[in-house]
């Protein structure tokens, strides 16, 4: 697929995305486009060319655009992903304009608010059959509410009573999946529990999700190169009580018996992304513990949920 990235921070380089997601800078150049930044409006009608185009193209059963869903092998069109860094750097056109002469911080701010609900509401029915995938970074910060008043009621689940997302509620409402992420601890200088890593513990909350239930956490490693998958990996590992033994005697068993070699914890990483046995193993057993936090798709008894929606229909609501 191909990652069109809109840098309202104008924070970010080529440099920066081949080193993070370890991709060569040719497959960058090809796949992955950044934009400056640029107002909400000129996102909007980008968004949608993009969904017109793909149309034109998913009317062709032959066209290029149609690939095989590995995990399904359905037909799917080619991914497309959308990255808006951040929705609290968003500015319509009429702010934007408008900034230097309104003089008002309030009436600007919630004018923003209504445009990006506009923007996240209109977008939701559109991006799905094109196979387009938006992602809306945002903060997190805090609100006071009224000095000396009752606190606000949390406007979002799973957020602290006065924390906030600037920016309006659009895209919390309407997006599929929200996650909370908040660095909570240093693994630097944890050596004595045998997790000497360069890095940082980032917790996720997943505060909204169509597949899970909300609420439920997660860890992920953050180093100096970006999130790591096999530090991360074997945190999760660690977390769920799937690594067995002690010191240079570490052991993962997968789900059909088999274990791993023996390894010391500073040998994970090289172990997990240069042998293969080892790394199937590890991933069988890593498989069998995510299920547990994110089903798979269909995995829900549907029937069950239409039999409960028709009692419902008919009277039978409390027993549905």
């Amino acid at each position: 697929g191909t990652v069109f990235h809109f840098d309202l921070e104008n924070a970010w380089s080529k440099e920066r995305t081949a080193d993070i997601t370890g991709l060569p800078m040719d497959v960058v150049d090809k796949k992955y486009k950044r934009f400056d930044p640029v107002p909400l409006e000129t996102i909007y009608a980008f968004v949608k060319k993009v969904i017109n185009a793909k149309q034109e193209m998913m009317s062709d059963p032959n066209s290029e655009i149609w690939v095989e869903d590995v995990r399904t092998g359905e037909r799917i069109p080619t991914p497309t992903v959308i990255i808006i860094d951040t929705v609290a750097a968003l500015q319509s056109t009429q702010v934007m304009e408008e900034k230097e002469e309104m003089g008002s911080l309030l009436f600007e701010s919630g004018a923003q608010a209504k445009a990006n609900n506009a923007f996240a509401q209109r977008l939701t029915g559109m991006i799905g059959d094109p196979n387009i995938t938006i992602y809306a970074v945002n903060h997190i910060r805090v609100d006071p509410g009224p000095s000396g008043g009752p606190p606000k009621a949390k406007r979002i689940q799973y957020l602290n009573m006065d924390e906030t997302c600037p920016g309006g509620t659009g895209f919390p409402q309407y997006s599929d999946y929200f996650l909370k992420m908040v660095p909570c601890e240093s693994l630097t200088n944890k050596a004595d529990e045998g997790f000497a890593i360069p890095g940082k513990v980032v917790r996720c909350t997943i505060v909204k999700s169509r597949l899970s239930y909300d609420g439920r956490q997660f860890e992920l490693v953050l180093t100096d190169t970006g999130f790591d998958n096999a530090w991360t990996n074997l945190n999760f590992l660690k977390n769920v009580k799937a690594v067995k033994g002690a010191g240079a005697n570490l052991f993962i068993e997968a789900p059909d018996g088999r274990q791993t070699r023996k390894f010391a914890q500073r040998n994970w990483k090289a172990l997990y992304e240069g042998d293969q046995e080892f790394r199937e193993i590890a991933d069988a057993r890593l498989e069998e513990e995510l299920m547990k936090l994110v089903p798979q798709p269909g995995s829900v008894d549907e029937q069950a949920l239409m039999e409960a929606a028709d009692g419902a229909l008919e009277g039978e609501g409390e027993q549905a």
